[in-house]
Formats: structure tokens, C-alpha cells, sequence
């Protein structure tokens, strides 16, 4: 069906996209470094929190195609991360981050490949040949914010309290503020556009804005 095919790229889709911002976070880092850095260190193991949950969805079949992958284990990671000390983490996450992922990301795009393929609801951008998503359509501007210290310690602690990166806090008051005056016909557009807005911005997107 359509909608199993939106689903599972979805989460295809979330899997790669954090991967990436993992990888990026610990580029040119080695260990020694990367283990004493609790802001990469934290932004790593949320990029695999994220993750995990993501692999929890995929179906069945999916993971029996890939046996090579520790799916059980990925599954449940999210639960270890939260528990271990922060010295057995950093040397599991760092583990993952070597080892596990670039394996794992071979075989996400394999499958989104596959599933872009298999889709009659994929579209083909006329002149280049590729296979088009509905988030590729969409128009995308970056926003910077910069505080003084005093001023984002206060918001990084208000987006922690709130279970929060800050860069996650403010896209959602943002996202709720952009609601209270829009029209209905806005709403609902806008609101169809949310999950991606969350997904590219690094934020879970199946909590209530």
C-alpha cells in the first residue's frame, strides 16, 4: 500500500538522516577527544536514541534481509544509553559510531533506493532522472539564532527541563506560535509539512507541537 510505503521511508529516512548528523558530530575526532566532549558525546548518543526507535518500526521483512545488522540489539540501545555510566557510553556509542553505523547506512540506502524504485508513488524530476520525495518539493530556508551566553545558557536549560535540544525547543514554540493565527486552510497545510520541518531540523516528529 501507499501509505506503507510513506511509512517506511519515513523511517528509512529518519535512520539516514541521523546517521549522518552523527557522523558529522565526531568529524576529525578521535576517541581520547570525543569521550571527555559531553556536548558531542550528547548530541551523538540522541542522533542513536533517535535511531533505535526509528529501527523499532521497520518491518519485519525489511530486517530479515539483513541479518548482518544487529537489529535486536539497536532496538534496545536507546534504554542502555540512558543507563550506562557516561564512561561505558562513550566507549559503546563511540563502538556504533565506528563499527556499526557506516554498515547500517549502506543498508538504508539500499532500501530506500529499492523502496524509491518500487513506489508508483515516486515522482522522477523532469531533466534529471531521479527519484523525487515529497519533502524533496519542498522550499527550504536556514535560520540562525544567536544569543548572548547568559541568555542560552538559561534557554538550554529551560529545552533540557522540557527533555529538549535548545535547536528543538525553539523550532516547536516557533511551530505553535506560526498556528495561532494562521487560517484553517494554513493549518492544515502547514501541519502536513510538520514532521518533515522536525525530521530535517534533527527533532523527533511524533510528539504533539
Amino acid at each position: 500500500m501507499p501509505s506503507d510505503h510513506g511509512a517506511i521511508r519515513r523511517w528509512l529516512t529518519d535512520i539516514q538522516y541521523h546517521i549522518g548528523m552523527a557522523q558529522g558530530f565526531v568529524a576529525g575526532v578521535d576517541y581520547v577527544t570525543f569521550k571527555d566532549d559531553n556536548l558531542r558525546l550528547y548530541a551523538v548518543t540522541r542522533c542513536l536514541e533517535i535511531i533505535s526507535e526509528a529501527s523499532r518500526r521497520l518491518p519485519d521483512a525489511l530486517k530479515a534481509r539483513h541479518a548482518s545488522i544487529e537489529w535486536r540489539d539497536m532496538a534496545a540501545a536507546g534504554n542502555i544509553y540512558r543507563h550506562e555510566y557516561e564512561d561505558v557510553a562513550a566507549r559503546r556509542v563511540w563502538q556504533t559510531l565506528t563499527v556499526s553505523l557506516p554498515l547500517l547506512r549502506a543498508v538504508i540506502e539500499q532500501e530506500l533506493k529499492t523502496l524509491d524504485q518500487s513506489n508508483p508513488e515516486s515522482r522522477v524530476h523532469a531533466g534529471e532522472g531521479r527519484v523525487m520525495s515529497n519533502e524533496d518539493q519542498i522550499t527550504w530556508f536556514a535560520l540562525k539564532l544567536e544569543f548572548p551566553d547568559e541568555v542560552g545558557a538559561r534557554l538550554e536549560k529551560i529545552a533540557q527541563e522540557a527533555g529538549l535540544s535548545l535547536k528543538c525547543y525553539c523550532v516547536r514554540v516557533l511551530l505553535r506560535h506560526l498556528l495561532k493565527d494562521a487560517s484553517a486552510e494554513q493549518k492544515e497545510r502547514w501541519q502536513q509539512q510538520w514532521p518533515a520541518t522536525l525530521r530535517r531540523n534533527g527533532c523527533d516528529d511524533d510528539v504533539e507541537l
